[in-house]
């Protein structure tokens, strides 16, 4: 596992996931939390802004209130990139033959802009520890 993302983990293990306002009960959202939110929606929108121009014959839309759809118009491909809460993971699932060139486009969008991208290996290492969930 990459060292940057494994930080990020750990932070996740050692966080509390109740914060509490100051008048002790429990809040909704955390400044953090929110912090973290409003970040995601500009790195979505960032992203879907550039994979719009970068990939011709595609829908770009959000697809959650964490992920963004591509598909192809043409065909029945799609690709679906998941936004972590966390610092600047992202998690891309492909569903149908897509070829190495859009891959290869999303993979330069996605670290122009900072993200680090899970490998196959490291979704499935942190499924299987039930941290998947708690990170995106």
């Amino acid at each position: 596992m990459r060292k940057e993302i494994a930080e990020i983990i750990e932070k996740v293990k050692n966080r509390n996931d109740q914060p509490e306002s100051p008048n002790g009960s429990p809040s909704i959202l955390s400044e953090t939390e929110q912090a973290n939110i409003a970040r995601m929606v500009t790195k979505q929108e960032t992203l879907i802004a550039a994979m719009q121009s970068s990939l011709p014959a595609t829908l770009v839309q959000v697809g959650t209130a964490t992920s963004i759809d591509i598909e192809w118009l043409d065909s029945s491909i799609e690709i679906v990139i998941e936004l972590s809460l966390e610092e600047n993971l992202v998690a891309v699932f492909t569903y149908g033959d897509v070829s190495s060139k859009p891959l290869a486009d999303i993979d330069s969008c996605l670290l122009s802009n900072n993200l680090l991208k899970l490998s196959d290996n490291e979704i499935s290492m942190l499924e299987k520890v039930g941290l998947y969930r708690r990170i995106f």
